[in-house]
């Protein structure tokens, strides 16, 4: 599967739809970009992984949030309560890991994800991640 922000801000995803990975509350594969209309705040950064896809969202106050979607068969969305997630469930990071990187929610910088892994960068350069 495939992602890409548009210009709007915008995320648009598409491909192999298997475990929700699209984000579009459903598990059907899109031929085409199609925009994941439950995210409301402009994305400015995604990674896809093997079944799963994590972005960061920014709103008008310029707080940021985590998002995630698709499996979780090994953790990889970071929440321990579903297995597979069809839309974007809003990620926080664990509080002792954000008291060296000052205002969490506007410090996440970048995300990147892996076969079953996902990883996240804040602003202080502290890698979190999740397998």
């Amino acid at each position: 599967h495939s992602a890409v922000i548009a210009e709007s801000g915008q995320l648009l995803t598409f491909g192999n739809g298997e475990s929700g990975r699209l984000g579009h509350g459903d598990t059907r594969s899109v031929a085409g970009p199609t925009v994941v209309a439950s995210i409301r705040s402009s994305v400015v950064d995604v990674a896809c992984g093997w079944k799963h896809t994590v972005c960061i969202t920014a709103s008008g106050d310029s707080s940021r949030s985590l998002l995630a979607f698709g499996s979780n068969a090994n953790g990889q969305l970071g929440v321990d309560h579903v297995t597979v997630s069809h839309a974007p469930l809003e990620l926080r990071l664990p509080a002792d890991e954000l008291a060296t990187s000052g205002a969490p929610a506007r410090q996440l910088r970048q995300v990147a994800c892996g076969w079953r892994f996902s990883a996240v960068m804040t602003g202080s350069a502290v890698v979190h991640n999740r397998a």
